[in-house]
């Protein structure tokens, strides 16, 4: 099977299923993935703070330690609790959500 490395963009996940026919599994790159956490993490304790860095910190942690669907699941419980009402919060779950189902 092709991997498919990439930002987690919309129009690169169609252009692979496009290209590939399915046959491809799309793999969102590590910095990209560490960038979302943190977006979402300013949009739930506002960047500078504390819990901010406490949640930069563990989730980076966790991800790099046990890889995506551990985090994934953390993700949703706060998106169920807080987060697709919020702006960006449901978009940002989706670019999370996406490279391990």
């Amino acid at each position: 099977m092709l991997s498919v490395l990439a930002d987690g963009s919309p129009w690169i996940w169609a252009a692979s299923l496009w290209e590939f026919s399915g046959k491809s599994r799309e793999n969102l790159d590590i910095y990209h993935a560490l960038e979302y956490l943190a977006a979402k993490g300013d949009l739930l304790f506002k960047k500078g703070t504390q819990e901010y860095s406490v949640w930069r910190d563990s989730t980076k942690r966790d991800l790099l330690e046990g890889g995506a669907k551990p985090l994934l699941e953390r993700v949703r419980l706060l998106a169920s609790v807080e987060g697709a009402s919020q702006p960006n919060g449901r978009h940002l779950l989706l670019r999370l959500r996406r490279p391990v189902e």
